[in-house]
């Protein structure tokens, strides 16, 4: 039976009892308690005392509590009182939000110029689309001048959404086609982008003529995001790299000092480097983008590049230009992808010499993570003897200690540890330490709002709040992490949203983690049901929840793009396989009793066949027992095989099993 803490039988007790709750409520939270009894009343069907309730705790509430409590009379009132909650709320909370719960009312009621007029000064650059389309259709049922200037201002400075697309197809002339020789120059424009974004790329190909005749004829100039729309059309419409990466330079020249110019030199470097005979003129362009932008993102981009295009050429001169490279990146972690590559190719064509090279240049300039994989790679080949050094000993020691830096890996950090012979209650020290060093940053008024939902029995609102709100202590977030944790019956998201809550708290929580915390991190949900399976099938249980945590997060009805469905991610054929086995004609795989015996079956036999290593079983349950024999080397241990896994799915997927087991044995044997 479940155990349950005192709090929370205190907290489910002042849920049932409303006057009791009331009291406390109003001594805990004062006039914001109102806003949290409105919401009983409105669940109790007692709509006009919720309203009266909400009354209160929008004129003199908290912040959110006040705001939550306006937009929930925007709900429920009558028209005339909704309409006043309205302007309520944006008087006082004069935000997108605001601006989209308003004008989703006025659309209902046809008030185009309400709309109009308090979207009058927002950014297109930064304002949901959602927001700007109901703009757009309002401008354009009340006829106004702008609308055709604004229309092209929101399909040439922004990416193209879903909103774009179904403005386009209901509202925007949908009768011109791509071909249209009566389009303007503008129609001809949007209708380019939105071939693009429907991945038409022959159609848009064709419509650059007509776009390169305007930026000649100076009848429009290309925007950022045009000019990377043309890139994208002769890079997935066209195969004369040569000839492209020649026009593409040339207009790059031409607009110099615009927003375009990255683009068009970013695009000449992809074009040279797919010709594969022109390194030098790649380089220069890639080199060229770097120097036309003083974003920073678009310069890591086309550094990236850079390195990806001198990588697929020579892998020595890569790594001799390492630190150059390293010396000028801004977003270390952009680049983790090309560090995995390129360990990946380092190993795999047995250059174990140039790992050591590599990892003493990006210390101090790679991410934490990265640093500190190839500093445990590099200590494992000197441990196995597959490379030397005068003082082997000494560079492992220094190797291992760098590794335990690893920032949010816990992978390398426990494999260094056990290999410096860390004990139990040492590791878990290490687990515990903080991610993070700098002071919390924490709103009141959130920390209000979410724990009155705790307080009041509103657990399905606190997940949803806590991804919008900001500022949440990760003391907080611990306390309700824990309290939906209580709450979630398996048949609920609690135990997965309970999960995540933790998982981000811990990321920025500036003090040392408690053992309860981390078990919140590292739960044993559906606990009964494990055991017994584990039990049953006679494997370690804490293989079991390591695998469902990292499955499914222990979201029972999960179902992943590829058809993988419940806690264990059972395929439907292979599950059709396990049932034969064990006999069971009828079954439902996101009932946990039947997914989670179905995984531990499926485990306990992939254990078996892989001589109980449990690196194999879990790679196997991944990727397959054939292609992980294919893959094994019987001269590497399994700390440098997991390295040479073909597929970094397989390799990432590997480490999070072992790590999670190692933390669910620690934590509770």
């Amino acid at each position: 039976m479940k155990k349950f803490s005192l709090l929370f039988l205190l907290t489910i007790f002042f849920a049932s009892c409303n006057l009791s709750n009331s009291t406390r409520g109003n001594q805990e939270f004062g006039v914001d308690a109102e806003y949290f009894i409105g919401l009983q009343k409105l669940a109790e069907g007692k709509t006009n005392e919720a309203i009266n309730k909400f009354l209160k705790c929008s004129k003199k509430g908290s912040y959110y509590c006040a705001r939550r409590s306006t937009e929930e009379l925007t709900k429920i009132a009558d028209a005339k009182s909704k309409s006043k909650a309205i302007e309520k709320l944006l008087h006082r909370f004069p935000d997108s939000a605001s601006y989209l719960l308003a004008s989703k009312h006025y659309f209902l009621l046809e008030d185009y110029e309400k709309i109009i007029r308090i979207t009058q000064k927002i950014d297109f650059a930064t304002e949901k689309d959602e927001l700007i389309k109901m703009r757009l259709i309002s401008l354009n049922k009340k006829n106004f001048e702008s609308y055709n200037d604004e229309v092209f201002k929101w399909f040439t400075i922004c990416p193209i959404s879903k909103e774009h697309y179904q403005f386009y197809r209901d509202f925007y002339n949908p009768s011109n086609s791509y071909t249209s020789v009566q389009a303007s120059p503008h129609d001809k424009i949007i209708n380019f982008r939105i071939a693009v974004y429907k991945r038409d790329y022959l159609a848009a190909l064709e419509m650059t003529n007509q776009l390169f005749e305007y930026f000649s004829e100076s009848q429009t100039t290309p925007s950022a995001q045009i000019a990377s729309d043309i890139g994208k059309a002769f890079l997935y419409g066209s195969e004369d790299f040569s000839q492209n990466a020649v026009l593409f330079s040339s207009y790059a020249q031409k607009f110099k000092n615009t927003d375009a110019e990255f683009y068009f030199w970013f695009y000449a470097g992809r074009f040279y480097e797919k010709a594969g005979l022109y390194q030098k003129r790649t380089h220069d362009c890639f080199e060229n983008a770097i120097n036309s932008t003083k974003d920073l993102k678009l310069k890591d981009n086309a550094l990236w590049y850079q390195m990806d295009a001198q990588l697929k050429i020579s892998v020595d001169k890569t790594v001799e230009n390492i630190l150059n490279y390293a010396k000028r990146w801004n977003d270390s972690s952009y680049f983790e992808d090309f560090f995995e590559r390129l360990l990946s190719v380092l190993l795999t064509s047995g250059r174990w010499a140039q790992i050591p090279t590599v990892y003493k240049q990006i210390d101090g300039y790679a991410s934490d993570e990265i640093t500190a994989k190839y500093a445990f790679i590099y200590a494992q080949l000197l441990k196995q003897n597959i490379i030397s050094s005068p003082e082997a000993e000494q560079e492992i020691q220094k190797a291992f200690v760098r590794a335990l830096k690893s920032g949010s890996n816990t992978y390398y950090k426990i494999q260094a540890a056990k290999s410096l012979n860390f004990l139990d209650e040492q590791i878990l020290e290490l687990l515990q330490k903080p991610a993070n060093l700098s002071p919390e940053k924490i709103n009141p008024n959130a920390e209000i709002l979410l724990k009155g939902y705790a307080f009041f029995g509103f657990p399905e609102k606190i997940y949803d709040e806590f991804l919008t709100v900001k500022d949440v202590s990760s003391k907080t977030a611990f306390f309700l992490s824990d309290f939906l944790n209580k709450c979630a019956t398996g048949k609920d998201d609690f135990y997965t949203q309970s999960l995540r809550i933790a998982v981000s708290a811990a990321k920025k929580s500036n003090v040392p983690l408690t053992l309860q915390q981390l078990k919140l991190i590292y739960p044993q949900n559906f606990s009964e049901i494990v055991e017994a399976c584990a039990q049953k099938y006679q494997i370690p249980s804490f293989i079991m929840y390591a695998l469902i945590r990292s499955e499914s997060f222990f979201d029972a009805d999960v179902i992943s793009s590829a058809g993988a469905i419940g806690l264990t991610q059972l395929m439907e054929f292979t599950a059709g396989d396990i049932a034969r086995k064990l006999r069971v004609k009828n079954y439902e795989l996101t009932d946990p009793a039947i997914n989670i015996e179905f995984g531990t079956y499926y485990l306990a036999e992939l254990l078996s066949r892989t001589n109980n290593s449990y690196l194999h079983a879990f790679m196997s349950y991944n990727a397959g027992i054939t292609r992980v024999r294919r893959w094994s080397k019987k001269n590497l241990n399994d700390e440098l095989f997991l390295e040479i896994v073909p597929y970094e799915e397989t390799r990432e997927y590997g480490r999070k099993l072992i790590s999670a087991s190692t933390i669910y044995e620690l934590l509770y044997k």
